[in-house]
């Protein structure tokens, strides 16, 4: 599949933070990113840590049998593991649908930008 093409208008920048910031798409990536991100951490810590707490405040209740598995623990622990699989799984497909025409995005318009200056303006 060809490349979109973008009409990149002259990008007048003395520093890559503003170089950066002017290119199209680039701004909603890097928020998408963060929330994503900032989403993703606070659920995964939610759950390691709501185990741990159960470990630290409820072992009576934890030792629980529970036929054809062993205890309530560890049918808590390998529910752990799916929703890690499940998490990676959602953020994989959400930064394939919805990350990565984004980045594409902001790919093609540096890459016109470089195709028509040398960039040798820009300072760090």
């Amino acid at each position: 599949m060809p490349a979109p093409s973008l009409s990149v208008p002259s990008i007048k920048a003395t520093t890559l933070d503003e170089f950066a910031a002017s290119l199209p798409g680039f701004n909603e990536l890097s928020s998408t990113r963060r929330r994503l991100g900032s989403a993703t951490i606070i659920t995964v810590m939610t759950v390691y840590v709501g185990f741990f707490a159960l470990i630290a405040f409820a072992p009576a209740w934890l030792k629980t049998p529970i036929t054809g598995c062993g205890s309530l623990a560890f049918l808590l622990m390998f529910l752990m593991f799916i929703v890690a699989w499940a998490i990676t799984w959602l953020y994989l497909s959400y930064t394939t649908r919805k990350l990565a025409p984004l980045d594409a995005q902001v790919r093609t318009a540096l890459l016109a930008h470089l195709d028509t200056a040398d960039g040798s303006e820009l300072s760090r």
